[in-house]
């Protein structure tokens, strides 16, 4: 099963500014079932949905493959949540400075 090119099991990572900016991850876990990841500020905000509202079925297997995309998009959130921060500083910084 596919939803929008992503196959169950399978990780997706979005991102702009030509791929240097991560605006969210998702894991297809069955046709019905996907989780969230976005980094948000200096946070993660992870997000499941369910179009049938049943949660029932949430279980699946990461072969290896699988985990180290799921640990790298991981790796990649929370690169990205540094970067936010420092951007805010910086931001901050500038609006004293003025």
């Amino acid at each position: 099963m596919t939803e929008n090119n992503l196959s169950i099991g399978q990780v997706k990572r979005i991102t702009s500014g030509c791929g240097s900016r991560l605006d969210y991850v998702e894991l297809l876990f069955s046709d019905r079932v996907k989780a969230q990841f976005s980094p948000k500020g200096n946070t993660l905000q992870f997000t499941i949905s369910d179009r049938t509202l049943d949660m029932s079925d949430l279980n699946c297997l990461l072969d290896k493959d699988t985990l180290r995309n799921l640990i790298i998009a991981f790796k990649d959130s929370y690169n990205q949540i540094l970067e936010n921060e420092s951007e805010e500083e910086n931001e901050n910084q500038s609006k004293e400075n003025h």
